[in-house]
C-alpha cells in the first residue's frame, strides 16, 4: 500500500497547510495509515469489505478521536463539526471513517457523548436508511450506535430509541451476515438501555423480533447466531414470564445443551398459553 502525506496550499478547505491523507488499498490498511482506533474485524468482515481506490481525507480527526488529549486540548468541537461533514459525504470511504471516529469520541471522550447526542445518533440513523447506503456504511453506523449507547440513558434516546429499534429490527433477515450480526449486538445494547418510560414500548419489539431471534440462533455464520443467542438471552426479562426467566438465568448462551433446554422450556410455555388463551399469535413460533 502506498501513502501520501501533502499539504493543502493556503486558502482551500483545510486551511493553509492543512495535512491530508491519499492512499489506496484494503479497509485495513487504510485504518493503519490514519491511525483509526477499531475492532478486528472477523474473516467474513473482511470478505464483505471492498476495497478501496485512492480517496483523499483530511487525516487529523480521524487519528485523535479515540485519544483523551484531543479533549483535553479543547479540540472535540471543531474535529466532530469536521466529522460531521464526512458523514454527510456520498463519499463511502470519507462517509465510513468519519462515523467510526465518531464512534471513538465515546472511547476518548466518554463524557462528550450526552453532549453530543443528537448529532450522534442523527448521523447514525441515517446511515441505516435508504437503499442507496451501502453495506458498509450501514455496518459502521451500527457499531456506532451501539458504542455510544453504553454511555448514554433511556431518557437521553427519546425518540431515536424507537427508531434505532424498529430499523435495527429490519436487519435481522438481512442477506448479509455482517449486517445480522452487527443488529443483533445493537439489539442487545438497546435492551440493555431500557427503563421505565420504554419498557412498553421494547417489550412490544421483543414480541416482534422474538421469531427471528429464535430462527438464527442457528444462524449459519457463527458469529451472528452467538450474538444473537447472547441478545435472546438479553431480552427474555421482557416477556415477564418468570419460568422462562428462571430457564434463562441458569443457562449458558455459548453451550448448546443449554440453548435446547431454554428452547424446551420457551415451547413449553407457549404451548401452555395457547391453551389458555393468553398468547395471541404465538402460534408463529411452533409452526
Amino acid at each position: 500500500m502506498t501513502v501520501f502525506l501533502t499539504r493543502s496550499p493556503a486558502g482551500s478547505k483545510g486551511g493553509e497547510g492543512a495535512a491530508t491523507c491519499s492512499c489506496s488499498g484494503t479497509w485495513a490498511d487504510r485504518d493503519a495509515a490514519l491511525g483509526i482506533e477499531s475492532h478486528h474485524p472477523s474473516r467474513f468482515e473482511a470478505e464483505e469489505r471492498e476495497p478501496l481506490s485512492g480517496v483523499t481525507v483530511n487525516s487529523s480527526p480521524f487519528q485523535v478521536m479515540s485519544d483523551p488529549i484531543l479533549h483535553q486540548k479543547k479540540l472535540l468541537k471543531r474535529a466532530v463539526l469536521m466529522l460531521e461533514k464526512g458523514a454527510e459525504q456520498e463519499d463511502e470511504v470519507l462517509r465510513v471513517l468519519s462515523l467510526r471516529a465518531l464512534g471513538n469520541m465515546a472511547l476518548g471522550a466518554p463524557r462528550k457523548v450526552r453532549q453530543y447526542r443528537k448529532l450522534l445518533l442523527e448521523k447514525c440513523l441515517s446511515s441505516l436508511r435508504g437503499p442507496s447506503v451501502s453495506t458498509s456504511v450501514t455496518s459502521e453506523g451500527l457499531e456506532v450506535l451501539a458504542k455510544v449507547l453504553v454511555e448514554l440513558r433511556e431518557g437521553d434516546l427519546g425518540s431515536a430509541f424507537n427508531a434505532i429499534s424498529e430499523q435495527c429490527r429490519a436487519f435481522f433477515d438481512n442477506e448479509s451476515k455482517l449486517l445480522r450480526l452487527k443488529a443483533f449486538i445493537l439489539f442487545g445494547k438497546l435492551a440493555q438501555v431500557v427503563r421505565i418510560s420504554k419498557k412498553h414500548f421494547f417489550k412490544q419489539e421483543v414480541k416482534k423480533a422474538w421469531v427471528p431471534l429464535m430462527l438464527h440462533c442457528q444462524d449459519p455464520c457463527s458469529d451472528a447466531a452467538q450474538a444473537c443467542v447472547a441478545t435472546l438471552f438479553q431480552c427474555v426479562h421482557f416477556w415477564g414470564w418468570r419460568a422462562l426467566e428462571s430457564s434463562a438465568d441458569h443457562s449458558d448462551a455459548t453451550a448448546p445443551k443449554e440453548m435446547a433446554g431454554f428452547q424446551m422450556t420457551l415451547c413449553s410455555i407457549l404451548v401452555m398459553k395457547l391453551r389458555q388463551g393468553t398468547a395471541p399469535g404465538a402460534w408463529g413460533f411452533i409452526l
